[in-house]
């Protein structure tokens, strides 16, 4: 009896920590999404960014719903309403592109760099539903060179922690 106890407290304790874990991804994707506000509407936001880096460092099954409805309910929230659809498409294929991208490659400089080429994926995608192609693109080149710094800054800590143990 005290061993299922115990079973079952290992077991909510991970349920825990797994609603945890996504709603704080949820968190940051929301919150990065609209990051700047340009005077005439329209945004660059940097969500992108953090959805690279969530995508290389989560389960598919963490990191593709929670930057999908942070990313959409951002575009609600800001009133963005005509891109939703185009937030959930283009959002989607970023995640599962870099997801791939993780399995396929396993050299981090390969990673990075087919990573930051997924910035197209947003330049055609929100183009195709007919956004501006400039802030599409000064969006995908922010992402890139951010994730860039991110990305780099937590590998150095994660090789730390490693060498450490």
């Amino acid at each position: 009896m005290t061993v299922y106890t115990l079973k079952g407290s290992i077991m909510k304790s991970k349920i825990l920590k797994f609603i945890i874990y996504t709603a704080l991804i949820f968190a940051v994707a929301f919150i990065s999404g609209s990051a700047f506000l340009l005077p005439d509407g329209a945004y660059i936001n940097l969500a992108d960014a953090v959805i690279y880096l969530i995508a290389l460092t989560s389960p598919l099954y963490i990191s593709l719903p929670s930057c999908i409805i942070g990313t959409v309910l951002c575009d609600t929230a800001i009133g963005s309403f005509n891109f939703i659809i185009a937030t959930l498409t283009v959002k989607t294929v970023i995640v599962i592109s870099v997801y791939f991208i993780k399995r396929l490659c396993k050299k981090e400089l390969e990673q990075d760099m087919l990573i930051c080429a997924v910035g197209a994926v947003t330049v055609l995608g929100y183009f195709a539903f007919g956004s501006d192609v400039r802030y599409e693109a000064i969006q995908a080149l922010v992402s890139a060179v951010l994730y860039l710094i991110i990305s780099g800054i937590y590998r150095y800590f994660k090789k730390s922690n490693e060498v450490q143990k």
